[in-house]
């Protein structure tokens, strides 16, 4: 790993706590932020930092915030910014849109215009499988025209990807959309399918399934995301168009049918309580990873049974009733 300035946003995060511990391992020079939004537990995403010993490495701003956000490039110069801050979640965007626009719309565009202030070289940030809406022929490609999106996530992460490619790109810096497709694994948030089913087996309480059982998800493994974004820091700039887009996917669709069946041989009593279906879901994801393989980039390669059981350990060794709690 090379000694360019690498800047995390969302560095307390799922992926980006995950991603902090892997380029500290490496040796990397990087600097994460983070508003720590209470969207869910602050207290175990500093758990998580503590864990991957990256709390020195990470500080407290919100990329809403212009002048803030400024301070931190002045002061520590990336050259390559890795934008994983968002509010996540389709379902919670229907019930507070604020975030949404705040950390998604107007913190991308903070970055985009310090981006071309400080000649940023390469800028990666996350987008989501939800772009791709309802009603395509699976695996989903990144050329296909999109129907539009489903919920106001969807739309910011499709804005996002508008907005790269549309905004003035003064210094010809790079810049690189991933579309995620449900990515889980150890720290995964509280409110993802996988990280409520386990916790509701390990607390013998009703998972309350708000999806139809025939929905399908291509669950990819959080290392096998940071692991492409290890690559695509490393790649030459020259190898790529001012702005793409890849996705990030595990490439083998897999029900929710199914998702309760692998929990359940894991050793879990999962009870399943029905509840009205979320009308913002859609059916299936399944993404093609070709075009991000056709790089060289190391494409996710963990299949669900192997991911929910490093999971399970990973849960079970943190399953003290404090945690169980939070995550719960």
């Amino acid at each position: 790993m090379g000694k360019d300035t690498i800047l995390v946003t969302g560095a307390a995060g799922f992926i980006g706590a995950t991603l902090m511990q892997d380029l500290i391992a490496t040796q990397a020079n990087v600097i994460g932020i983070d508003n720590f939004s209470p969207y869910y537990s602050p207290l175990i995403k500093r758990m998580h930092l503590a864990a991957a010993k990256a709390e020195n490495f990470v500080h407290k701003v919100d990329v809403s915030n212009l002048e803030l956000l400024r301070e931190v490039y002045r002061n520590y110069s990336p050259s390559v910014v890795v934008h994983l801050a968002a509010q996540g979640g389709v379902r919670a965007s229907q019930l507070e849109p604020e975030p949404y626009i705040l950390s998604n719309q107007l913190g991308f565009l903070n970055l985009l215009t310090l981006n071309n202030e400080f000649g940023i070289d390469k800028f990666i940030y996350a987008s989501s499988s939800s772009v791709y809406g309802e009603g395509l022929t699976p695996p989903f490609k990144e050329d296909m025209k999109l129907p539009g999106p489903k919920s106001l996530y969807a739309l910011s992460k499709l804005s996002n990807e508008l907005m790269a490619e549309y905004f003035p790109n003064l210094l010809n810096g790079k810049r690189l959309g991933l579309r995620f497709f449900t990515v889980y694994g150890p720290w995964g948030r509280p409110d993802m399918a996988v990280s409520r089913m386990l916790v509701s087996g390990l607390r013998n309480k009703p998972f309350n399934l708000t999806a139809s059982r025939h929905l399908s998800r291509d669950f990819t493994y959080v290392d096998d995301v940071t692991l492409a974004i290890r690559d695509l820091i490393e790649l030459s700039s020259q190898k790529f168009q001012p702005h793409q887009v890849f996705n990030v996917a595990g490439e083998s669709p897999r029900s929710m049918f199914e998702l309760i069946e692998i929990c359940r041989s894991q050793g879990l009593e999962i009870q399943i309580s029905e509840a009205p279906i979320n009308e913002l879901d859609v059916a299936i994801t399944h993404g093609s990873s070709s075009k991000l393989n056709s790089l060289g980039v190391q494409t996710p390669h963990v299949n669900l049974e192997t991911g929910i059981k490093k999971t399970l350990s990973w849960l079970t060794s943190h399953s003290t009733a404090e945690v169980l709690e939070i995550l719960d």
